[in-house]
This record gives structure tokens, sequence and C-alpha cells, in this order.
């Protein structure tokens, strides 16, 4: 596959993907948000409220908010980005999540 198929293809969701699994993965992605942002909301309070009592605790849409601030600074454009259907991006962007979350736990039992 050259370059500019490759371009095509990321745009498209590739060739091999069906309506099915863009329905799918549509319908994963507000549980995927409100989860990452539940995430950084935790986070926010093992982390962040403990060094002063003047920081308020975040909401999930404020979390939300964050998420997609980070999001938008820190994007890096991966060749294989596109490879896959859209449901098992999501998947593995909530597993990474939960692993993230576990280990930010296991922080918090040494502080």
């Amino acid at each position: 596959m050259n370059e500019k198929q490759r371009k095509v293809n990321v745009m498209n969701y590739g060739d091999e993907t069906s309506g099915a699994e863009k329905f799918l993965g549509f319908i994963l992605i507000a549980p995927s948000i409100i989860y990452s942002g539940f995430v950084t909301k935790v986070y926010w309070g093992w982390f962040i409220m403990p060094l002063s009592e003047s920081i308020i605790p975040l909401t999930i849409p404020l979390a939300v908010g964050i998420n997609f601030l980070a999001l938008m600074l820190c994007h890096k454009i991966d060749k294989d980005s596109g490879d896959g259907p859209v449901w098992k991006r999501l998947v593995e962007g909530t597993i990474s999540c939960s692993i993230f979350w576990g280990m930010g736990w296991i922080v918090t039992l040494f502080m």
C-alpha cells in the first residue's frame, strides 16, 4: 500500500470497516470519553487536591475538558493510527486508561 492509499484509508476508516463496526465505534465514543474524564477526576482528587485546601474538586465535564485540552497540546500523529476498526481502538484506549488508573492507585498506597 502506498502513502496516498494509506491517507485515503485513514480518512475513510479503512476499506474493511463495515457499517456495523462504524456504528459500534460511534456508540462507544461517549462512554469512553466519560470514563477517561472519571479517571482524570479521580487522579485530581488523589494527587492535586491534597496540595492545597483552596483547590476545588473536578467535575466529570471539567475533567473531560482538561482531557481534550491535553489531547490538543500533546497530540502526536502515528502513521499506524488509522489501522483497524474504530471500536477496537476505543477498547484499547479504555484498557490503557484502566491500567493508568490502577498504576495511580498503587502510587497512592505509598503516599
